[in-house]
């Protein structure tokens, strides 16, 4: 299944339309709604719109540093990223597209591998 999201900026899709419902910006991933090609081989492609969303909270390491997207108060998200020099978490909506869409350099880990990441590197701070 092959998904296309739209990442700031207009996505190339099967027909020149875009469709209505990609994002535009982390502002409207509340309504995050994701699209898939959908045909068999021969078919001309089409877009079906697939309801799943990211779970929240989701917890990944990028590189070395450990960044959590979350959920806000009024249901949308917030990236949070590990701040070196304080060892807190700050908001950081730049790694948005790497945690939505991880590549080779991003590893999503369960919430006890994150806090032992995170408890690791507060101790080399101090």
């Amino acid at each position: 299944m092959q998904l296309a999201v739209c990442r700031g900026r207009p996505a190339k899709f099967p027909s020149r339309s875009r469709p209505r419902g990609t994002i535009s910006s982390a502002r409207s991933l509340r309504g995050m709604v994701k699209w898939r090609s959908v045909g068999g081989p021969g078919d001309s492609a089409r877009l079906a719109r697939s309801d799943r969303t990211m779970d929240l909270p989701r917890y990944c390491i990028v590189g070395a540093r450990p960044v959590k997207a979350i959920e806000t108060e009024d249901g949308g998200m917030d990236i949070l990223a590990y701040d070196w020099s304080t060892g807190e978490f700050a908001r950081h909506m730049e790694f948005l597209t790497r945690v939505c869409l991880p590549d080779e350099e991003v590893e999503v880990v369960s919430q006890e591998q994150f806090d032992a990441q995170v408890a690791e590197l507060r101790a080399r701070l101090k």
